[in-house]
């Protein structure tokens, strides 16, 4: 079945198209292919639910990738399944709450690599020789260590914020900036200083 007229004008419109090819590159910036992306802003910016063969055709790719796509969407929470009532012809939404959908992203795939990049630094200053002569190495690797902790909380952060009420996002979002007063007396260099 064909997507209706007006949806497809939609879909055409060319700030639409900029947007679902902006979303494609953003989701490619994260390990997915650009297509997975552009199927994903698809749905977010349809006014109703589209079948895969809406995809298909709004999009130009085959009814294999519109599948292996949406079911990876799915794998992630990005998207969900319904049906329209008297049919039994699946539906697909995106997940309306992008934070979540880039919290799964964070928590599910480059969180991964950062912990198995920390597993391996620990094991390199266990197994690392000590001494004057390689104490620079183990202060790097330690820096490596530290920032592999920082994103996990900052990853930790996104998901908690994910999962409260949409309502209080701009609260946190507020809050949060507000601790750039504070964060120059942590040390290191202020962040508008040049020198």
């Amino acid at each position: 079945m064909n997507p209706s007229s007006d949806l497809q004008a939609w879909h055409d419109h060319p700030a639409v198209k900029r947007l679902v090819d902006q979303f494609g590159l953003f989701f490619q910036a994260f390990g997915f292919k650009r297509n997975i992306g552009r199927v994903w802003a698809t749905l977010y910016l349809s006014p109703r639910a589209l079948d895969q063969a809406d995809l298909s055709e709004i999009l130009g790719l085959s009814a294999g990738f519109i599948s292996t796509g949406l079911r990876e969407l799915e794998g992630i929470g990005a998207v969900r399944v319904t049906t329209s009532p008297g049919s039994r012809r699946a539906l697909y939404e995106a997940e309306r709450r992008l934070l979540r959908t880039v919290a799964t992203i964070l928590t599910r795939r480059d969180l991964d690599a950062v912990l198995a990049l920390r597993e391996v630094v620990v094991q390199a200053r266990a197994a690392l020789p000590q001494g004057n002569t390689k104490a620079w190495c183990h202060e790097r690797l330690a820096l490596v260590e530290d920032v592999t902790r920082l994103y996990e909380v900052m990853a930790g952060l996104v998901v908690r914020v994910s999962s409260g009420p949409e309502a209080a996002m701009g609260s946190i979002i507020r809050a949060l900036r507000n601790t750039r007063s504070w964060l120059p007396s942590l040390g290191g260099p202020h962040p508008h200083h040049h020198g």
